[in-house]
Order: structure tokens, then C-alpha cells, then sequence
């Protein structure tokens, strides 16, 4: 007759695992977070589609209040939908990832600027710019 074979499962290293940030489910979640970053760092640098933009001077009127702002070279915006096409590199240059301890290691991406958040989700003047949803996905459709 063969032997029984069984395994135990420590539920509780597990959970300590879980827990730091140096072992290996740690790592493994900040390897993950930092391709994210990756990838969206990328997805910025991507040229648009949209519309050109020549160098002067634009305005806009929404709901009464003007924007007003100056192109100094010829700038080809993202189209609705695309990553946000850009000329200084400035949002990639903010674009970054840590590891926080909740209930379990969190790998966090984000984009530390103040218009990430519009770009990402859109506005009601402007339809979405996503860099990091695609990005996410992009790394973990592997």
C-alpha cells in the first residue's frame, strides 16, 4: 500500500511573511510595484495623437473663468484614452512606488504631482489620460 502523504500549512508564517517587507512575499511585492512604476514611466515618454498645439499663447473660456497658457514649442497632446503625451518629463520624473504595512504588505505606485489625478481619471472638460491603470495591467497580465 503506499504511504500517506500530507502537508501542514504554518498559516501563521504565512501571515508574518505577509507582513515584512524583506521576505520574500515582500520582495516579491515591491518587485512587482516597481515594474508598475516602470511601465508607466515608460507610458509618459509615449508620443499623442491628439491634437498640435503650435508655440504662442492659448486661452480658454470654461464656465466663465479663462485659462490661459503659453506653448513654447510645437507639443502633439495625448487624444482621449492615450497616456498623456508631455514635454518636460515631469510627471514620469514623479511617478514612483513604496511598501506599506497594513494588514499586509501594500505595494503603492503614484503620481506625485497635482494633476496626475485628472489626467488619470479625466474631468468633465476632459476625458481620461490613464498612465497607471494601463500600467498595472500591462505588469500583471503576464
Amino acid at each position: 500500500m503506499p504511504e500517506d502523504h500530507h502537508i501542514e500549512i504554518d498559516n501563521t508564517a504565512i501571515h508574518q511573511m505577509a507582513m515584512d517587507p524583506s521576505s520574500p512575499v515582500g520582495k516579491l511585492i515591491e518587485q512587482q510595484a516597481y515594474a508598475v512604476e516602470g511601465v508607466a514611466k515608460v507610458l509618459t515618454k509615449l508620443p499623442g495623437t491628439g491634437r498640435i498645439y503650435e508655440p504662442g499663447e492659448y486661452f480658454l473660456n470654461r464656465g466663465g473663468k479663462i485659462y490661459h497658457w503659453t506653448v513654447e514649442k510645437r507639443h502633439q497632446a495625448s487624444a482621449p484614452g492615450e497616456p498623456p503625451s508631455g514635454d518636460t518629463g515631469y510627471l514620469g520624473s514623479h511617478i514612483g512606488h513604496r511598501l506599506e504595512v497594513h494588514d499586509t504588505v501594500v505595494g503603492i505606485v503614484e503620481a506625485n504631482t497635482n494633476y496626475s489625478l485628472y489626467l488619470e481619471l479625466g474631468t468633465r472638460y476632459m476625458k481620461p489620460r490613464p498612465f497607471l491603470r494601463p500600467a498595472l495591467s500591462a505588469v500583471f497580465r503576464k
